[in-house]
Order: C-alpha cells, then sequence, then structure tokens
C-alpha cells in the first residue's frame, strides 16, 4: 500500500512529531531525561511551533480564555517548592501545546483525504511495532493460553509500557475500522490491508493485557455503532461482538482467561491504595492548596516516597494534585465543551460525529485509570492529544464550513 501524506497540510507536522518519539524509543538505549533525549525533544517543539506560525500567519485565537488559563497556571508554578528542569518543561510544554491548538490552530481544517492518510500512517507505524513483538516477543504469543497471570507476561514490543503499546494498537484498531468504512465500494486491496491488519493488531492488543485500554476501546465501538452507517461493515461488527460474547458465556477456558489474566482477576493492582493516598493528601491542603495543588515537584515526591509511584494512575486525580480543584476543572470544562460541541456535529454530519465523540470518550475513559494526560510531553501523552482531540477538531472544523469534503491542493 502507497502511502501519501499532502505536504502542506498540519496533520503531516502532528503525525510527524510522535514517529520521530516512537522510533527514537525504538533506537534508543538512554534514559527518557538524557540530554539528548532532551534535544530531540525541543527540536521536535520548535519543528511544531514554527509549522503553526507559518500557516496561521501569527493570527490568534481565544486570548482571553487562555490568558486566565495561564493566570491559573503561574499560581500553581508559584506553588512549587524548588522546581526542577523537568517541572519547567511540564509548564513550558503545556502552555506552547495549548497555544499552538487553540490560539494559532483555532480554524485549522483537515479534509477527509488527509485524514485517512494520517489513519493509515498510525496504522502502518502500529504494524511496524506489532511485527517487531511477533518477531522478538515470540513467547508472549506462544504462551498465551499457558501463563497463570498477566502480571509481567505484558506484551509491549519496543515500548516501556505495555499501556502505551496498547493505546497504539488500539488506536491503529480504530482507524482500520474506519478505513474500512471510507473505502467501502473502492478498493478491493485496500479492504484487504484492512483486514489483514485487525488480523495482527487485535491480538497484540489483547497481549498488553491493559484492561483501561480494553475498556475504552470497548465503549469507543458502543458509540461508533450508534452513529455508524448501516452497511455491511456495521452488521460485522454486531455479528462478530455477538460470537465473542457467546464463547465467552459458553467456553470456560476462554473465559476464565479474560476473566483471571485479560482482566487479571479484576483486582486493583494498587489503585485503590493510591486513590486513597492521593485523597488524603489533597484533604489536608491548605485552601490555596486545595484551590492551585501542590504543584508537580512534590506532589511526586510525596507520592514516590508513600506508594513508590510517582504518579496516581488516574489524570484527574493526578490533575487535583498537580493544580488544584481549578486545574481540576479546566481538564473537566474543556472534556465537556468538547462533547458538546461533538454533540452538535452529529447534527451536521452523524457519522463523523459520532466517531469524535467516541475517540474523546475513549481518551476520557483511559485517563480514569491510567497515567495518560492530554496536553503533557510524554509521546504516549501527545499521542492521545494529537489522535483524540486535535486531529477531530480540525476535522470538525472541516466538516462544518464545509470543506472536509474538498481535496487540499
Amino acid at each position: 500500500m502507497k502511502l501519501r501524506i499532502g505536504g502542506n497540510s498540519i496533520s503531516v507536522t502532528l503525525f510527524a512529531y510522535w514517529f520521530v518519539l516512537v522510533i527514537w524509543q525504538n533506537v534508543s538505549s538512554v534514559s527518557s531525561r538524557s540530554e539528548v533525549d532532551i534535544a530531540i525533544k525541543i527540536v521536535l517543539l520548535a519543528f511544531l511551533c514554527i509549522s503553526f506560525a507559518i500557516k496561521s500567519r501569527l493570527k490568534i485565537a481565544n486570548a482571553l480564555v487562555m490568558g486566565v488559563f495561564f493566570l491559573t497556571q503561574v499560581v500553581s508554578l508559584l506553588n512549587e517548592n524548588n522546581p526542577t528542569f523537568s517541572v519547567y518543561i511540564f509548564y513550558i510544554y503545556t502552555g506552547l501545546i495549548i497555544v499552538l491548538v487553540f490560539g494559532l490552530g483555532h480554524n485549522f481544517v483537515i479534509s477527509k483525504r488527509e485524514l485517512q492518510r494520517v489513519y493509515d500512517a498510525i496504522i502502518l507505524v502500529a504494524l511496524y511495532a506489532a511485527v517487531y513483538a511477533l518477531l522478538f516477543r515470540t513467547d508472549h504469543f506462544l504462551s498465551a493460553f499457558s501463563i497463570t497471570s498477566a502480571y509481567g507476561n505484558e506484551l509491549s514490543s519496543f515500548f516501556s509500557s505495555n499501556h502505551e503499546y496498547a493505546m497504539y494498537m488500539a488506536a491503529a484498531i480504530i482507524c482500520c475500522v474506519i478505513g474500512l468504512e471510507m473505502n467501502n465500494g473502492k478498493s478491493t486491496k485496500k479492504s484487504l490491508f484492512y483486514i489483514l491488519s485487525l488480523l495482527l493488531l487485535v491480538p497484540n492488543l489483547v497481549l498488553a493485557f491493559s484492561r483501561t485500554v480494553l475498556l475504552g476501546t470497548a465503549f469507543f465501538f458502543l458509540i461508533y455503532l450508534v452513529g455508524a452507517k448501516n452497511t455491511r461493515l456495521k452488521k460485522w461488527i454486531f455479528v462478530g461482538s455477538t460470537v465473542s460474547l457467546f464463547v465467552f458465556l459458553f467456553n470456560s477456558r476462554i473465559r476464565a482467561f479474560v476473566n483471571g489474566i485479560i482482566f487479571k482477576g479484576k483486582t486493583s493492582a494498587g489503585r485503590d491504595y493510591l486513590y486513597a493516598t492521593a485523597e488524603g493528601l489533597f484533604k489536608k491542603g491548605s485552601l490555596l492548596q486545595k484551590a492551585f495543588g501542590y504543584g508537580i515537584g512534590y506532589s511526586r515526591t510525596y507520592l514516590e516516597e508513600m506508594t513508590s509511584h510517582g504518579s496516581v494512575h488516574n489524570a484527574y486525580l493526578q490533575m487535583l494534585l498537580y493544580f488544584g480543584i481549578v486545574g481540576l476543572a479546566w481538564l473537566i470544562g474543556f472534556l465537556v465543551v468538547r462533547i458538546r460541541s461533538l454533540l452538535k456535529l452529529c447534527a451536521k454530519n452523524r457519522y463523523w460525529g459520532y466517531v469524535f465523540l467516541g475517540l474523546i470518550t475513549w481518551a476520557a475513559l483511559m485517563m480514569y485509570t491510567n497515567t495518560f494526560l492530554i496536553f503533557t510531553s510524554s509521546a504516549d501523552c501527545y499521542f492521545l492529544t494529537f489522535f483524540a482531540i486535535i486531529i477531530p477538531m480540525f476535522s470538525a472544523n472541516a466538516i462544518k464550513n464545509e470543506s472536509f469534503e474538498t481535496d487540499p491542493v
């Protein structure tokens, strides 16, 4: 399959940023905070800023709202106790990405053709990681039904986190299903590519043993089916889901594997203690700390001392500790505004409205039990922001101004 992404599209820049981070993870043997790693991310961020600046001609929107947001961030930063370089990077990156997306990129558009090319590119990157896992992590596939615990047996390919790997597999699966819908009645070869890709990606997603991603993806497809066109694909998804449910209910071996291994016996994996620790820290804070947070540095140090983990594995509680009630209100407020906007989009374009609604729900659910946090700098968080927030937002802009179906020059 040939892959072309329009050279003038902002989608190229957004995808390239993530692609370089993925390749860097594959070839790098240095720590995530090494000088080389920081230098690469600075260059990528500069590339992102320059691309947005050129395309927007420095026309900025939402200045007042962003100004209020930055004021609250300044208060949180002043609460930091001896902030490290990584803490400053966190604030700077988040501030920049918000200015780029909601300020300079407020009216950017991505056409249907560009969207399909980005989705195809994501599939190819995911296939690379899946083939790598098949070749170099073969034991995970061979021993899938003989292991007694998912812990220590999670498939992660060349990524450090099985949750990150699972997210990329899930995103590629979503792209394949959407690709099949977009290619309906067109190229047989391309449809075959999507089907064969699914046969490889689905086992990789399952063997990553990430309950968070699996459940989030299940909710995406529930929403997707509501808005999907009444095509053969929708019927096949429904039939496949029904058959899978019957196999689960009436095959004891499969049921035991799903409940005991994939869903890890419904254990909380220590999350209950993490949540209780976070809630306890919040409750004993001063009025200022409850409003604007303890700051990133102190929160991480406290959690590491109390739980040996640097995060709560819940993005919403993490925001509450970092930036207080005000920071959490910004996050939840943003999600509510986007969901309302997408519900309105459903009236104009039912299919894509529900696709994008499914994606933001996918992101919101995964953040509830994981370390993913939109608009932050790690590769997995960037991808979640890019895939579930930015690309849908720019595509929705194109749908609203009726340029979505137009092939860009």
